[in-house]
């Protein structure tokens, strides 16, 4: 304990606290540096103090980053804070501090791509994909005319992950099984996250 360490007296402080944060994978943080420590580490905790991660060490210039998380919406969390001193008989730690508690606040969409792939007799192959820092939770795709009525869906379902890769094939027919007319077309690939954020990808196509 440093409670008889008359040169641990002094604790570490973390600074410039936030309820909220919206990067899920990793976090930024400032606090007061001590001189008179030989180095500092960081754990992120549940509310109930519970760790989710190994200590990591932190910088004695008081800033620096956590990476390597996987924060969710929901759960608060909390930074502890500890340093120590190296001493003749071994390392001694100071008491530990921590940060208010904060939440992961999902404000980024989904990153979603399509592309044609190749346009020939059996129809149009596009290839579509969708990423997301939390985690999908579904996809469609279909094709519309360029006023904007829906011609044919191509598919839709639900996901539970961070990625999602597939190839589409449009194979010139409507909805009624019948051959699209001439004209340009275009297929909408979109993507939504668990909080509700979307994302969508259009690729412009034309049947001779």
């Amino acid at each position: 304990s440093c409670d008889q360490a008359p040169s641990c007296e002094a604790e570490p402080q973390l600074t410039e606290e936030v309820s909220v944060v919206t990067r899920a994978d990793a976090l930024c943080y400032a606090w007061s540096p001590l001189s008179d420590v030989s180095g500092a580490e960081l754990q992120l905790r549940d509310e109930s103090g519970a760790p989710l991660s190994a200590w990591q060490p932190a910088p004695l210039t008081g800033r620096g980053v956590m990476e390597a998380l996987s924060l969710t919406p929901g759960p608060r969390y909390v930074l502890a804070l500890r340093a120590w001193v190296e001493r003749p008989e071994g390392r001694v730690y100071t008491q530990e501090t921590g940060s208010a508690s904060f939440v992961f606040e999902d404000v980024t969409p989904p990153e979603v791509s399509a592309t044609l792939l190749s346009a020939g007799g059996e129809g149009f192959v596009f290839g579509v994909s969708a990423s997301d820092n939390v985690q999908l939770s579904g996809w469609s795709a279909a094709i519309y005319t360029t006023s904007g009525l829906r011609l044919r869906s191509l598919g839709r379902g639900s996901l539970a992950s961070n990625t999602f890769e597939r190839s589409l094939t449009w194979d010139g027919l409507t909805s009624a099984a019948q051959p699209a007319p001439t004209g340009g077309y275009e297929l909408r690939f979109s993507s939504i996250d668990g909080s509700s954020l979307s994302a969508e990808a259009r690729v412009e196509v034309a049947v001779e």
